[in-house]
């Protein structure tokens, strides 16, 4: 053989030794670096979202959902979407004929007394079905 194919050889040679034993960091069969371990600090659970670890994030059970009472959560006050709250100050009569124009203080008929309110009531019904 010449010296010069036994030199090409020979850096062909160390070269694939050099590329075979680099490794990546991938390598199934290089040591992993080992994770440091903590004790978890979680923090309450929210009616979006679970009780979360404030170092690492790592989450615990489910979120606790919204509980609505009159329309609103009981825990974070977000109105219930499924509700359509409505100011009565924006109601509008299109036609009051035959009706007289209130304010102030209002029981409905469920019992429930409001406060400051603007309503109609019906002059037959307030005749007794007679015409005003």
């Amino acid at each position: 053989m010449s010296k010069k194919r036994t030199s090409l050889l020979i850096v062909g040679c160390v070269l694939f030794c050099l590329c075979a034993c680099g490794g990546t960091k991938n390598d199934p069969y290089q040591p992993q670096p080992t994770s440091t371990s903590h004790t978890h600090s979680f923090s309450d659970a929210t009616c979006s979202s679970p009780k979360t670890c404030t170092d690492c994030g790592e989450t615990e059970g489910n979120a606790l959902g919204h509980d609505y009472v009159n329309n609103k959560c009981s825990r974070c006050g977000e109105v219930d979407p499924n509700s359509l709250p409505t100011d009565l100050n924006s109601l509008f009569v299109i036609d009051s004929f035959e009706y007289e124009y209130k304010s102030g203080t209002f029981t409905d008929s469920f019992g429930n007394t409001y406060n400051g309110v603007h309503y109609y009531t019906d002059l037959y019904e307030a005749n007794n079905g007679d015409e005003p």
